[in-house]
């Protein structure tokens, strides 16, 4: 189960998040984000009652009771997003695509590996190097980009 708080720091905002195998993190956020579940738990509390702090931070109706939402009911969603679309989705696109485009995007923005890491959770590095070789094409931009090159530029004789 994934618990959540928000940590609504005046200036850097950031959401604690309790995630698979139980590790926690925390990760930053906007404060449009903190904006959102505020107004998600303004809702929820009508509907379902108020959390406490070891409840999940979203949930979702099954047979009567609400439970946790999970990566399954993501994926129900992004499914159905795809069919409302008529768009057939490619292998794997489904709710963990979510989180290879959020790192994908982080590394074309110029995040480093290990920023990327942290904030995805992974314990190790290896496991983040995927986004690179996914982002390459912003590396081929970064390198031609590099103003060491004209130095290395045949000097007129």
């Amino acid at each position: 189960m994934t618990t959540a708080t928000v940590e609504a720091a005046e200036r850097s905002p950031r959401l604690r998040v309790v995630g698979k195998g139980n590790k926690p993190r925390v990760v930053p956020v906007g404060p449009e984000v903190v904006d959102t579940i505020d107004d998600y738990l303004a809702t929820r509390w009508e509907r379902v009652a108020k959390p406490s702090p070891t409840d999940p931070l979203f949930v979702r109706r099954v047979k009567g009771e609400h439970v946790a939402f999970n990566r399954q009911a993501m994926d129900g969603l992004v499914a159905g997003w795809y069919r409302r679309a008529a768009v057939t989705p490619p292998v794997g696109s489904l709710a963990h695509a979510l989180r290879h485009t959020y790192a994908t995007l982080l590394v074309d923005a110029g995040a480093s590996l290990p920023e990327v890491q942290r904030l995805l959770g992974h314990a190790d590095l290896s496991t983040t190097q995927v986004y690179l070789k996914v982002a390459g094409h912003g590396l081929e931009e970064a390198a031609l980009s590099n103003p060491a090159r004209a130095l290395l530029k045949p000097r007129p004789s």
